[in-house]
């Protein structure tokens, strides 16, 4: 899963916060209203593993985000970005009152298909100009039959 931002936009916006996983310490910037940037660097050596922005729409529902996300190729396979999707999906939840997010994935692209998975996303049957669109909900809006 390709991000649709060029990573050295990062370095020009301020750090609004930082979030810490079990292993990644993530770093947060809005660019705009619309738009959430997340840095993400290892804890033990702060390498630089990838970067992931959530793209904030208002919906009649409530307001939905589009993720995209890129991990450096030497920190592919090591979990990072099931890691860095959690703690996304946990802070557009939580700090930015988002009731749902979708990312797609290439037909193709396995692991992107798998870490949206892992981290929730259900495919909800519809390709995207030739990707597959995974959605997650906000547990807090769903309701039960």
């Amino acid at each position: 899963m390709s991000a649709p931002f060029d990573i050295e936009d990062l370095d020009d916006l301020e750090n609004l916060e930082s979030l810490q996983t079990i292993r990644l310490k993530i770093d947060i910037a809005k660019s705009n209203a619309e738009k959430v940037l997340f840095r993400a660097y290892t804890k033990d050596d702060d390498s630089y593993v990838g970067a992931a922005e959530v793209s904030v729409q208002a919906k009649p529902y409530g307001r939905v985000g589009a993720v995209a996300y890129e991990i450096v190729d030497a920190q592919r396979g090591r979990g990072y970005a099931t890691e860095l999707l959690r703690a996304l999906l946990a802070y557009s939840y939580n700090d930015l009152g988002l009731v749902g997010i979708y990312g797609v994935a290439e037909e193709a692209n396995l692991a992107a298909q798998y870490v949206l998975q892992r981290t929730g996303f259900v495919f909800n049957d519809t390709l995207v100009d030739g990707a597959m669109r995974f959605e997650a909900w906000n547990p807090r809006f769903q309701t039960s039959a």
